[in-house]
């Protein structure tokens, strides 16, 4: 890629659109910087508010291992704890759910 000056992102960026430029982005960002992918996951479906319920459990369940290193990356990314965002777009015994599950993510690992 040195040959023209650009990185794959880059390239994918130029030469693709639509479902096979987002599914090749996630794919290439998923082994260039994970956690920085994950973490916009969880961004993502945060800003889809209390309806995007399945979708966070789903997170939160898939990446447990990974949970710790999210919340490190999450906060450098968007200057606010995963858990405070949690809290600020859930609430009720679900969210109390989930945040015993990163409680439980921080003591395990």
């Amino acid at each position: 890629m040195a040959k023209y000056k650009t990185n794959l992102v880059g390239a994918i960026n130029a030469e693709f659109s639509g479902d096979a430029k987002r599914a090749l982005l996630i794919l290439v960002r998923s082994v260039l910087d994970p956690m920085d992918l994950l973490a916009e996951l969880f961004e993502t479906t945060l800003k889809g508010g209390s309806k995007n319920a399945y979708g966070l459990s789903a997170w939160v369940v898939r990446y447990y291992r990974l949970l710790v290193r999210i919340r490190i990356v999450y906060t450098r990314l968007y200057r606010q704890e995963l858990r405070t965002r949690i809290q600020g777009v859930m609430s009720g015994e679900y969210c109390q759910l989930l945040l015993s599950v990163l409680d439980a993510a921080e003591v395990e690992f």
